[in-house]
């Protein structure tokens, strides 16, 4: 997590609004390596809710691939994120890949959170 501020809707128990900004990095099957940034901004209710991102991939190249995506998060009793589904659609891309459609959809699982930690992993 690159940066990540938090805001209490005072509506309901549990329920903020999340503005997160990530870094990250992919390593492809061909061995190439590309960078990622992404913004997000999720809607939570005991860590169950909404989220929606933009993600941008950047290339050695200068070639880029910038996705739009839509989360549903479902929480823990303890009101931590438990797992996700979430549906992603190229909406730009640069260099290479300009031009290039598609989508991609993923389902994912997080650990629990341990002692000490501040948030999924």
């Amino acid at each position: 997590m690159t940066k990540q501020e938090s805001v209490p809707v005072d509506d309901v128990e549990g329920h903020i609004v999340i503005l997160a900004q990530r870094g990250g990095f992919y390593v492809f099957g061909n061995g190439e390596i590309a960078t990622m940034k992404s913004v997000s901004m999720n809607n939570l209710i005991k860590g169950a809710g909404s989220a929606m991102e933009y993600a941008t991939i950047n290339f050695a190249d200068g070639s880029t691939i910038m996705l739009k995506g839509q989360s549903t998060l479902r929480g823990t009793a303890e009101g931590a994120i438990a797992s996700s589904e979430q549906t992603m659609e190229i909406i730009k891309s640069t260099g290479r890949f300009e031009g290039i459609k598609g989508t991609v959809s993923s389902k994912i699982k997080f650990l629990p959170v341990e002692k000490g930690e501040a948030g999924s992993k």
